[in-house]
Parts: structure tokens; sequence; C-alpha cells
């Protein structure tokens, strides 16, 4: 084999590599984001008391008074209201997602 073709196989195998390498990386990347979702999914489906949900969209409008965005506070407290009035104790399990639809439902025109 002569020294230019040795050197074309190389780099045509260094060149393949890398690839290889680049397109582990990129499943790597993509299992990662995967499993991402999918734990921020399955949080999504556990109950949470709702005294955190309360704190939580307090915390929410104390950041958008900043913002001005009067409609979104007026509907965080809203519900929270809704939330306080519906469970009188707090440290009831409660889904947060389908709660706030069943607020928007009810309350939403």
């Amino acid at each position: 084999m002569t020294q230019q073709l040795i050197i074309k196989k190389n780099i045509h195998n260094i060149i393949i590599s890398n690839n290889m390498n680049e397109e582990k990386n990129n499943l790597r990347k993509f299992i990662k984001e995967e499993i991402e979702k999918q734990t921020i999914n399955e949080l999504q489906m556990l109950p949470i008391k709702v005294r955190l949900v309360v704190m939580s969209h307090l915390s929410d409008v104390q950041e958008m008074a900043s913002t001005g965005d009067t409609q979104e506070i007026r509907q965080r407290i809203n519900f929270v209201k809704y939330l306080i009035q519906k469970y009188n104790d707090l440290n009831t399990d409660i889904m947060p997602d389908d709660e706030w639809e069943q607020f928007l439902e009810r309350f939403s025109k």
C-alpha cells in the first residue's frame, strides 16, 4: 500500500469514528431529554398538597406584580381563593392541573 493510500484510509477511519462519536453523543442527548420529559410528566401526575399549590401561586403573583400583568395576577389570586374555599384542610392532596382546568371551566368567560 502506498503512503498516500494509507493516509487516506486513516483519514477516512477518523472521519467515520468522529461521525460515530457524534451520533453516540446525539443519541445520549436524546435519551437524556426523553428521560427528563418522562420524569416531568410523571411528577405532574402526582398529587400535591393544597397548601403547596397555594404558596406556589402566591409566589408567582409576587413575581408577576413587577410586570404589571393584572389579568394573570387576578386569575391566580382567584384560583388560590377557589382552592382555599373548596378545601378546608390545606393538607389535602390534589391534582393541581385538574383543579386548574376545573377552575378555568367554571369561572373563565
